[in-house]
């Protein structure tokens, strides 16, 4: 669904074409990166501020999110985003590297990571510490939300692969709501599989999206 959209957006983002960029966004859009947070009106000029991006691989992308690996001034970053019903980008988030160390993450990504291997009772109370009423959870495999929405998946996570273990494979980038980190899912009898979420945190401090992607990026 997405494919088309980005790769239009990052043909624009790769010849700093502004004009491009701003007609391919909502009218409610919105981009972060460590700097901040802009509006629609505002991010074309945010996204191409420092010149121009090369592409590093190919778009990733499933329901209505994407990833694409992208490098300017010799820093490599993700570039995440969702479609809109209207057919445009209903926001955009660039997250370079997550910080290595595992220990710098937040409390509340460490609640909702924890869950994924707790049982239902001690999960349901790390998903109440975590978990906006709202919130959505995306993957490859599911599209929910709401607390029950991600006990069930997690449910079914551990019933589909037991004795499958989710590990952090980083800290947590965090900035401007922006959340952005590592993991790895081991044993149940399969090779490891390597991940990635993104999400946003609400200034209660629970999450309200977190969409995450399977396995490494493909060369463009």
């Amino acid at each position: 669904m997405a494919a088309p959209l980005v790769d239009s957006l990052t043909r624009a983002l790769s010849d700093g074409d502004e004009a491009t960029l701003a007609a391919h966004l909502g009218p409610n859009a919105f981009y972060v990166d460590a700097r901040g947070r802009s509006d629609a009106a505002d991010a074309p000029r945010a996204l191409s501020d420092g010149g121009p991006w090369i592409i590093e691989s190919k778009v990733d992308s499933h329901h209505d999110v994407f990833r694409v690996q992208v490098r300017r001034n010799d820093e490599l970053s993700v570039l995440f985003g969702a479609v809109g019903e209207e057919g445009l980008a209903s926001w955009l988030a660039l997250a370079a590297p997550p910080p290595s160390d595992p220990a710098s993450t937040s409390p509340v990504i460490r609640a909702y990571q924890q869950a994924w291997m707790e049982g239902e009772e001690g999960r349901a109370a790390l998903i109440e510490q975590c978990w906006a009423d709202s919130a959505r959870y995306v993957d490859p495999t599911a599209d929910v939300t709401g607390r029950p929405g991600l006990d069930g998946t997690i449910a079914a996570f551990q019933s589909t692969l037991p004795g499958a273990t989710l590990v952090p494979a980083s800290g947590a980038l965090e900035a401007h709501g922006l959340v952005h980190f590592l993991w790895r899912v081991e044993g149940a009898g399969m090779p490891p599989l390597d991940g990635m979420d993104v999400g946003f945190i609400d200034g209660a401090g629970a999450l309200t999206l977190i969409a995450g992607f399977f396995g490494p990026f493909s060369p463009p």
